[in-house]
């Protein structure tokens, strides 16, 4: 029986060795591989350039946060605080962009979709998981429909959750945009509009309008998202080890997908 076992996992690695030629082979005949030194620069500049911007976001949340905390008053109030004495890199460039129509809705579009297109990426990548236990894994062809509807169902509560984060991540241009008032002594100055100006010039967003009033009625929702910025904060910080590409055809990793293929061909597709 021992050598039987043994012999069916040589066979089964022998399979995914053969599968993996094939599809080396593919590859290898695409056009999409033949134009490789063409995509490859373009590929590693937007890869750059992605990454300062991720960096972006993560200073800018981070300073926004340390700016409610230099200001903390009560804990009922935190998530409503701007930015008042540490600058926003985010928030001041959308807002700057607002002088130049629609650069500031074109830059604040960018944003957001970046936001979208990362969470779909790390739920793709990291599946869905109950606590410790893999409910269900995406991989091309191969997904089941329970997982993309509870797919949906996730990325319906992160549109939600990004109208909180959009506040905490910009607050000057959630509340105001780019909107400024004149301040009449011996001279007239012209301001931009914030919180912690008292004027009738200066008119408060739909949305900041809506978010303030919530946050302000339910207070704990705010001290929550306040919070849960912190951990987004310590997650960020924390370097996850990837696999690299090599390891992910790997005749083990290939044995255990197909392991996962059959006990999924087993299972009913609708429970």
């Amino acid at each position: 029986s021992h050598h039987r076992r043994k012999l069916e996992e040589l066979e089964q690695k022998e399979m995914a060795l053969s599968r993996d030629e094939q599809s080396i082979k593919v590859v290898r005949r695409s056009l999409f591989f033949k134009c490789r030194f063409v995509y490859r620069p373009l590929q590693i500049i937007l890869g750059v350039l992605l990454l300062l911007f991720a960096i972006l976001i993560f200073i800018s949340l981070l300073l926004s946060n340390i700016n409610k905390c230099i200001h903390f008053v009560s804990i009922k109030h935190i998530f409503a605080h701007g930015n008042k004495t540490l600058p926003n890199p985010i928030d001041i460039i959308i807002t700057w962009t607002g002088k130049f129509y629609p650069m500031s809705y074109i830059v604040l579009s960018l944003l957001l979709i970046y936001i979208i297109v990362t969470s779909l990426f790390g739920l793709q990548q990291l599946g869905i998981w109950y606590f410790w236990i893999r409910m269900y894994r995406f991989s091309r062809g191969r997904t089941k429909p329970q997982a993309i509807l509870m797919l949906s169902s996730l990325m319906m509560f992160i549109v939600v959750a990004m109208n909180a984060f959009v506040y905490l991540l910009i607050p000057q241009y959630s509340i105001y945009g780019d909107q400024h008032y004149a301040s009449v002594s011996t001279t007239v100055i012209i301001q931009p509009c914030t919180q912690y100006v008292t004027t009738d010039q200066c008119e408060m967003t739909v949305m900041g309008r809506i978010i303030l009033r919530f946050f302000y009625k339910v207070w704990f929702f705010g001290a929550v998202y306040f919070f849960l910025s912190w951990l987004f904060l310590i997650v960020m910080k924390i370097v996850r080890n990837r696999e690299s590409n090599i390891q992910e055809f790997t005749v083990e990793h290939l044995s255990d997908e197909d392991d996962d293929d059959e006990d999924d061909e087993n299972e009913p597709l609708i429970q």
